[in-house]
């Protein structure tokens, strides 16, 4: 049993969160209940695609539990917030523009049920930009491995992730650090020692548009780039020099043209 947990942005394209909603309701293992979080005040045409979800959920039996903002909150916060009225201890992220495998949950659950030591499962995933060619994004797959690749690039794929929600809670959960929400909460979890684990499967396919590395470039996020790898520094989970080298190896691309920077990406998530 599980919630789906799922914060959409109040900016979200209506058709994009269809197709995500379509994606879960086509889960061979659906959940027994959602939890999602309006983050500002929607349009008329993504609210019609919420009471949509709501309406087929419903003849499914998955009840809708629905947390509204007036003004958004942000991505942690929001995710902390809908955290708290999951009723299930594995909860699942996802992400309002991706599209789920239909076999993602059914295997996330059965690896959960090998390995009961783990407290966190994500999977590979493709990206994709409709006409364009699609590639891998291959993460580590056991925890050691996990643990060394953190120290210099997020070592999970959030929108594919599925977590126990008392070891999340025992560390904090999610906090207010913008781009990095789900990336610092696995860095809290493996310092304190819980299990980490990746499946060698594509299960998610996610969007990766032009707005994607619109939002991933300039120098607003090579701030929050800064901001955030002195953060990790004097928490302890990085050392100075490795906090230099993310600096210059992950902020100084994304201050290139789009197009560079959309090439970089390609060629660093391919390998």
């Amino acid at each position: 049993m599980y919630t789906g947990l799922m914060s959409i942005f109040f900016k979200e394209k209506p058709g994009n969160l269809n197709e995500s909603f379509t994606s879960i309701l086509n889960q061979t293992l659906l959940p027994n209940e959602m939890v999602l979080i309006k983050d500002g005040v929607f349009g008329d045409e993504l609210d019609r695609v919420l009471k949509n979800f709501v309406f087929n959920c419903a003849k499914k039996n998955i009840p809708v539990k629905i947390i509204k903002h007036n003004i958004s909150k942000g991505l942690g916060l929001s995710l902390n917030e809908g955290l708290r009225r999951c009723s299930y201890n594995y909860v699942a992220r996802f992400d309002s523009d991706d599209i789920n495998l239909t076999n993602r949950m059914q295997r996330t659950i059965k690896a959960f049920d090998i390995r009961d030591d783990v407290s966190v499962i994500g999977t590979n995933v493709e990206e994709f930009n409709p006409g364009n060619k699609s590639i891998k994004k291959k993460v580590p797959l056991r925890s050691n491995e996990i643990l060394k690749f953190s120290r210099f690039r997020n070592p999970m794929n959030h929108m594919s992730v599925t977590f126990k929600k008392d070891d999340v809670e025992a560390v904090g959960g999610y906090e207010d650090v913008p781009y990095f929400e789900d990336y610092y909460l696995w860095l809290k979890m493996l310092k304190k020692s819980y299990q980490f684990l990746n499946l060698d499967d594509i299960l998610v396919s996610v969007r990766v548009d032009d707005d994607f590395y619109h939002r991933r470039g300039g120098i607003q996020y090579v701030k929050k780039e800064c901001k955030f790898q002195f953060k990790i520094y004097k928490e302890g989970y990085i050392s100075i020099f490795r906090c230099i080298l993310n600096i210059f190896f992950r902020g100084t691309p994304r201050l290139l043209p789009k197009t560079i920077l959309a090439f970089i990406y390609k060629v660093v998530r391919s390998n």
